[in-house]
């Protein structure tokens, strides 16, 4: 999670470049490699040196910080002399880091000398290894006097400063029942840290517990660079593990803590709202009222996720979570409701269900599942309201699900569903795994009974529908394979791969019958057959749009040239007469498939690129998915005007229409697959978002029948939804 947000932190400041020439963005940060790449094209660059390279102005800056800092000391006129401050600058070597550091340790040893706070400088001033030692000193300074007990209180509430996953507020900190701590003692022992780690931990004016330099928490988490440290200061080894982080420990006071609180605290309407029919966007936020409920509600799943598994812990978070599940769940989802952390709720149960439970506990293990697809199925509504969790969420839940079966009866007067009532959960999805990358197509033969994926892992494979089991020995390109498609006969798969090569492949004996090697000069993104199977279109990162002899892999049509950027998507036409084409241009282009001369129609109205394209059975509409995360319907009768937006949420990479063209699904970054009923003639929400992929999904189809449905995704696996009856 943290290396796609740092991702996407990267990507936004790059993105930075489109706004107007009027706005400029300053951006100050480390020298990593990362950042030097995404940034320097793009920027102009200062480097400001620290080490032994720091300039001349930096180590100004840092003497005028050591005279503000050290001039309310008892022993101003020593530190600041021409003597000693020229050393703190040099020692410092324009790390502001280590300055303030050294500052904190003045103040934890007023009327010491230079000699007595005793710093081992390391080989290179201002280093990382020099910061750490001035780190170990700052925690032997604070916890060394301390009674043994109190030490260890202090330690875990440190450890747990750096563990959370957002900034805790100073009360949840003394709140949180921590195993063998009472709150007077975590009152005493919060003081102790905040007071005497000041040049590490800030407290803002919300009262957030901060650690504002990340070098600290990344020092503390790593165990070598502690100890190597300590070394350097002569504390004995067995005196060093007073001070040390105990990760998977510590995470697991922390996880206990957080269901101990939820146990103790969680009941019906928690926070006494007056009427069923209020929206969560009418109640002021949550985190106002109760940071440590909240708290403990959004991250128990995440601390459990990085326990240790001996017996002792086990036995008791088992004894927690069957508490947790069987009285409180519907109560944490209230909060989460409020707290607009829904998502939260699928995190933890994910870590829980099936990292943590699953072999130890499998009883519980399937409630959590079972929850699972409680907050799958009823996200939206749960999310719009809280409320709606015994309106529609529990009413509406499978009869034989554990939720409802556990629940139900604790709330009499719940709506009573008379008829249509689900038994079970929906099936859960067949799944083949066999590729070993990114599986960037899939498509159904025309009986439904087999499908075939194509991956980056350079080979095209066959699936049986009903099991997931492969039917056939891979079909291999020397190169990643980025789409696929199967001829109307069932007997021919065209493949196209990262070199431009383009393969026709008999389904049947696995023969090569075509290999188009340079079929275009860069990745070939998308290929499909037309309607009669006598020629297929291909389009590739060389931004042309191609027309191929099926037969005899000629070229019939083409190159055509009308996009500026990748084309990412072909597709003929229900009678085969137009092809449209959707390019990382932001463009869909109309061509007559009958003529290279013939440019039909611009379509413009996304505003990022252009990644899938499907024409209704009838012809009629032409639909069209974006990383702008919307999906937009053109009516191809009246001029390809547009006709319908939808804002999906997230960026959409694939879209497929149901036979009769009713319902169109749509594949997504998130990893979620979407339904959009198309009976009005505009596109409507059919359902809730189904998710079974762990990572973004690439590809989908319907089969022939509209019985089934296949998505291919980042996480290499395919997998194939039995749909309702509904869909087809």
């Amino acid at each position: 999670d943290d290396n796609e947000e740092w991702s996407a932190l990267l990507d936004a400041i790059t993105n930075s470049t489109e706004f107007p020439q009027t706005f400029k963005l300053v951006v100050t940060s480390r020298d990593f490699p990362d950042i030097r790449s995404a940034l320097s094209g793009i920027s102009h660059e200062l480097a400001i040196s620290t080490g032994t390279d720091a300039s001349a102005e930096s180590k100004s800056d840092i003497e005028v910080f050591f005279r503000s800092k050290l001039a309310g000391s008892p022993r101003a006129s020593y530190w600041l002399s021409g003597d000693i401050l020229p050393q703190l600058v040099d020692r410092a070597a324009g790390s502001f880091i280590w300055a303030k550091m050294f500052a904190g340790l003045v103040e934890l040893n007023a009327h010491g000398r230079l000699e007595d706070i005793d710093i081992a400088t390391g080989d290179t001033p201002g280093s990382t290894e020099n910061v750490d030692v001035l780190y170990a000193k700052v925690l032997v300074e604070t916890f060394g006097q301390l009674p043994e007990k109190e030490r260890d209180s202090s330690r875990i509430l440190l450890s747990t400063l750096v563990l959370a996953e957002d900034p805790l507020h100073r009360e949840t900190l003394e709140s949180l029942p921590f195993n063998g701590l009472y709150r007077n003692q975590a009152h005493q022992s919060a003081k102790t840290i905040l007071d005497g780690l000041s040049s590490i931990i800030t407290v803002d004016k919300n009262l957030r517990v901060r650690i504002p330099h990340k070098s600290f928490s990344d020092f503390y988490l790593s165990r070598s660079r502690c100890q190597k440290a300590m070394e350097q200061l002569n504390l004995p080894t067995k005196e060093q593990h007073a001070y040390l982080m105990r990760e998977q420990d510590d995470q697991g006071n922390l996880a206990i803590a957080c269901l101990q609180w939820m146990c103790n605290t969680l009941t019906f309407n928690t926070y006494g709202i007056s009427s069923s029919h209020v929206l969560n966007s009418k109640i002021p936020q949550l985190e106002d009222e109760d940071h440590t409920l909240v708290y403990a509600c959004r991250y128990w799943g995440e601390h459990l996720k990085h326990t240790t598994r001996d017996n002792s812990f086990c036995a008791q978070a088992q004894l927690l979570l069957r508490i947790f599940f069987h009285q409180k769940v519907l109560f944490w989802l209230e909060i989460l409701s409020l707290a607009k952390a829904v998502t939260s709720a699928e995190k933890s149960l994910m870590a829980t269900a099936r990292e943590f439970l699953e072999g130890y506990d499998d009883d519980l293990a399937a409630f959590a599942d079972d929850v699972l697809e409680f907050v799958t199925d009823f996200k939206y509504p749960i999310t719009e309201a809280a409320s709606h969790i015994y309106i529609s969420a529990l009413p509406f839940s499978p009869s034989n699900s554990r939720i409802f079966q556990v629940y139900a009866p604790q709330f009499p007067n719940l709506f009573s569903v008379t008829s249509g009532r689900r038994e079970d959960w929906g099936d859960a999805p067949v799944t083949g795994n066999g590729h070993d990358s990114v599986v960037q197509s899939v498509c159904f033969f025309q009986d439904g009974s087999r499908l075939a994926s194509a991956s980056w892992d350079k080979t095209v494979r066959i699936w049986d529908s009903e099991t997931g089991n492969a039917t056939s020995p891979p079909f291999k390109h020397d190169s990643s394979v980025y789409c696929m498609a199967v001829s109307p006969d069932r007997q021919l798969i065209a493949s196209g791969d990262e070199n431009g090569a383009l393969s026709i492949w008999d389904r049947e004996t696995g023969a090569r019958k075509l290999n188009l090697t340079g079929a275009h000069n860069y990745v070939i993104w998308s290929v499909a057959f037309s309607p009669d199977g006598s020629r297929f279109v291909t389009g590739s990162n060389d931004n042309t749009v191609k027309v191929w002899d099926t037969a005899s892999g000629e070229l019939c049509i083409g190159p055509l040239t009308g996009h500026t950027g990748h084309v990412n998507s072909v597709v003929f036409s229900p009678d085969g007469t137009l092809i449209a084409s959707g390019s990382f241009d932001k463009t869909i282009q109309i061509w007559d498939s009958t003529s290279d001369k013939s440019h039909v129609e611009s379509l413009v109205g996304h505003t990022s690129s252009v990644f899938c394209l499907a024409f209704t059975a009838d012809g009629q509409f032409v639909a069209s998915g974006s990383s702008d995360k919307t999906i937009r319907l053109w009516n191809a009768i009246h001029g390809f005007t547009q006709t319908s937006i939808i804002q999906s949420g997230s960026v959409v990479h694939s879209i497929s229409f149901s036979p009769k063209s009713e319902i169109l699904a749509s594949g997504h970054k998130d990893g979620s697959l979407h339904f959009w009923d198309l009976r009005a003639g505009e596109l409507h929400q059919l359902c809730n978002p189904i998710h079974g992929h762990t990572n973004e999904v690439m590809s989908i189809a319907f089969s022939p029948d509209g019985l089934l449905l296949a998505s291919g995704s980042d996480d290499k696996s395919t997998k194939i939804w039995t749909m309702p009856t509904s869909t087809t």
